[in-house]
């Protein structure tokens, strides 16, 4: 198992068994590429544990039972201080006439263009707290629609990822650190990365998944991750 060959399942199940000196050791690179890469998919996967390190007990797939009722979910709204896009002022519109028994927000629900790892030459791009403040009035909004006991969910999307990736990488030191946590400032939404509808039920589970991060075989439901 070399490391050009390690998948992530692979990679986080070795961390898991011998920690991260031993697997450098395995994987014959060098110990701190083996944490940068355990920051890295902690972003996707939540915390991955070293042996005798407690796990957070935290939910990464999420079971919902609807006996009857209606589910709306949407997706890729990348909220940005200004005019809503369509699909965000319908997906409003739709929550307030059906009165869903669930709302599913499916990732992406800012954008972060200022925080990607990816080269970007955008100078009107808002900052990180502006997005957030104007995804929490579009979100309260589409909270103050919805009927009593309605399921509010929201699975993560790789955009929505690069909040705390970023800190994650930059200060790992500041983790238990209140506000660094995206859930910290959204906190009526159940987080999760994952949701499995009627699961268990004749026909089988309905799955809403921003992305199938790790490809076929990766079982997230024993994975946790790393809303807070």
């Amino acid at each position: 198992m070399s490391a050009a060959t390690t998948t992530d399942q692979e990679f986080i199940a070795l961390f898991d068994a011998v920690g991260g000196a031993k697997a450098a050791k395995i994987l014959g690179v060098q110990e701190h590429n083996i944490y940068k890469r355990r920051r890295r998919l902690e972003a996707f996967f939540g915390p991955i544990s070293a042996p005798n390190r407690p796990r957070p007990v935290v939910a990464g797939r999420l079971p919902l039972d609807i006996k009857n009722g209606s589910i709306l979910v949407g997706s890729d709204f990348h909220i940005w201080p200004g005019e809503p896009s369509t699909c965000l002022r319908a997906f409003k519109k739709f929550v307030g006439e059906i009165k869903p028994a669930a709302v599913i927000l499916n990732g992406d629900v800012m954008d972060f263009p200022r925080i990607s790892r990816h080269p970007q030459n955008w100078e009107s791009a808002p900052d990180p707290q502006e997005e957030i403040e104007a995804a929490q009035d579009h979100l309260n909004d589409i909270v103050g629609s919805c009927k009593r006991g309605t399921h509010k969910i929201w699975t993560l999307g790789n955009h929505d990822a690069r909040f705390e990736l970023m800190i994650a990488s930059a200060a790992p030191q500041y983790r238990g650190v209140r506000g660094v946590h995206l859930s910290d400032h959204f906190g009526c939404w159940q987080k999760a990365m994952s949701c499995f509808i009627n699961e268990g039920v004749e026909g089988g589970a309905t799955m809403v998944k921003h992305r199938l991060k790790g490809g076929a075989g990766c079982n997230e439901s024993e994975r946790p991750q790393r809303w807070g």
